[in-house]
């Protein structure tokens, strides 16, 4: 299976309010996560307002600062945002 395809899964998984099990595939990943499969995830918390779990994939990003785009940045933004955590 290919970076898009564990993109598409984290997605679908999340859209279906099994961000656990979407947050479990990403670290059984056969290889390092890149920026669409962790930026789907993020959106995913956002769709869901779910900042408990976008902070640990923020740490997750973390780990690798050059993976972190602007993109993520905002959507944490976002998850604060809805949860009305300013």
């Amino acid at each position: 299976m290919g970076m898009r395809h564990y993109g598409c899964m984290v997605d679908l998984l999340g859209r279906a309010w099994r961000l656990k099990e979407a947050y479990e595939l990403i670290k059984r990943m056969p290889m390092k996560p890149n920026e669409t499969v962790l930026g789907a995830m993020i959106g995913v918390c956002w769709i869901h307002s779910d900042m408990k779990m976008a902070k640990q994939v923020f740490k997750m990003i973390g780990a690798d600062s050059a993976t972190c785009a602007n993109s993520h940045n905002v959507l944490m933004s976002n998850i604060h945002a809805a949860s009305e955590k300013w």
